[in-house]
């Protein structure tokens, strides 16, 4: 019987590290917002990891990033999920994204997309850092 997919976990961060030995994945810098030092700003690198399950069949993901104030794309990675052998399996997602452009302050929707449905949407707001 088909289930559709459910996010059960996303977290965004600047980096990440991987240790092959035990399969598990390191988070580093874990934001849930962006602070640069002044705009326009390039972020380095960011990554988002996605925990998911309920997947039936082969994924092709997206994750955007578009400008909240009209919804243009800055920036985008792509990745794929072959298929399970059963959809109660549960399945770490991890895209990274390189040289992402912020032109302006305000808010940014993070849009995770399968198959070109938007499954999940969160907001980021970048800001300048006062500190």
């Amino acid at each position: 019987m088909p289930t559709d997919p459910k996010v059960l976990a996303v977290l965004l961060a600047q980096g990440h590290a991987f240790d092959p030995k035990t399969g598990t994945h390191s988070l580093l810098g874990i934001v849930n917002r962006l602070r640069v030092d002044g705009f326009p700003a390039v972020v380095p690198q960011l990554f988002c990891y996605v925990a998911l399950t309920g997947l039936n069949g082969e994924y092709a993901l997206r994750l955007s990033i578009h400008r909240a104030r009209d919804d243009e794309e800055v920036a985008y990675a792509d990745g794929v999920i072959p298929r399970l052998a059963t959809p109660l399996e549960f399945v770490e997602v991890l895209l990274g994204l390189e040289e992402v452009p912020l032109e302006v302050g305000g808010r940014y929707i993070f849009k995770f997309a399968m198959n070109g449905a938007v499954l999940h949407e969160f907001v980021i707001e970048a800001e300048v850092d006062e500190a």
